[in-house]
């Protein structure tokens, strides 16, 4: 007796004579390309449905030249990554836009500069379409491997047509700020950061994601603000008190 659960998977040529048409057809409707008639592309989404298909990954990248991924790399180690709640929000943000859009979020975690060969290795392997990296310190050399290998950041894109689709979300914009500053355009992220605050005065994070912008520019007085409004509205954020108190140590310094 054959075990059900180790029955063959579907292959597409199943869904192409199931829907009636051909191989070509049916890749092109289960790869999202245009140039199916409706009534055809209906027909491969049914057949897709009643068959259980599920499209091999592998095979779907060669056609596509995507893998549906992005990766998320932080530049701290791994005790602070799970112990600070800072991580957990921006990581769950970021994680909703890439969901939204059918992506998957791939995390890596550097404990310094021995891992960033590790990391470089890994995105010039093709195995994302796109990195996106924050939490950086001043010798980081991540942005650089990641552009030498390729891996241009989707991830702006990603939040913008989530924005598109919602455009009062307060949270949308100030996530598109926590993903402009992590890529250094910290005036398009000031800018995203006041968009969430003109929906949302009260919105905690936007008020912190704000002040990184203002402190990743120099505007130390600026960031100082900001970081207390976050305070005064979600005074149990232990990063907000961290960065007061980097902005305010650089202001002495400064005097």
């Amino acid at each position: 007796m054959i075990d059900p659960s180790f029955a063959p998977r579907p292959t597409l040529e199943a869904v192409a004579a199931r829907a009636g048409v051909s191989r070509a057809t049916a890749s092109r409707v289960v790869n999202g390309s245009e140039g199916v008639r409706e009534p055809l592309a209906e027909r491969v989404r049914q057949a897709v449905d009643e068959l259980g298909y599920v499209p091999n990954q592998a095979a779907r990248t060669l056609v596509t030249r995507r893998n549906d991924a992005i990766a998320v790399v932080v530049a701290e180690p791994e005790t602070r990554f799970f112990t600070d709640p800072f991580f957990a929000q921006q990581v769950r943000g970021i994680s909703r836009e890439l969901t939204a859009h059918d992506n998957q979020l791939v995390l890596l975690l550097t404990e310094g500069t021995a891992d960033f060969g590790r990391v470089g290795r890994y995105l010039a392997g093709g195995h994302v379409d796109g990195a996106l990296i924050f939490s950086l310190h001043a010798d980081d050399t991540l942005p650089v491997l990641a552009h030498r290998a390729g891996r241009n950041v989707d991830a702006v894109a990603l939040v913008r047509g989530a924005i598109a689709s919602k455009p009062q979300s307060a949270e949308f914009h100030s996530n598109l700020g926590v993903v402009l500053t992590a890529l250094g355009r910290v005036d398009e992220a000031a800018g995203a950061c006041r968009q969430a605050l003109a929906l949302n005065p009260d919105f905690a994070e936007a008020h912190y994601n704000l002040g990184n912008t203002w402190m990743a520019q120099g505007k130390l007085s600026e960031a100082v603000a900001a970081y207390q409004k976050a305070i005064n509205l979600k005074p149990d954020y232990p990063e907000t008190y961290n960065n007061l108190g980097n902005v305010l140590s650089a202001m002495n310094r400064h005097d």
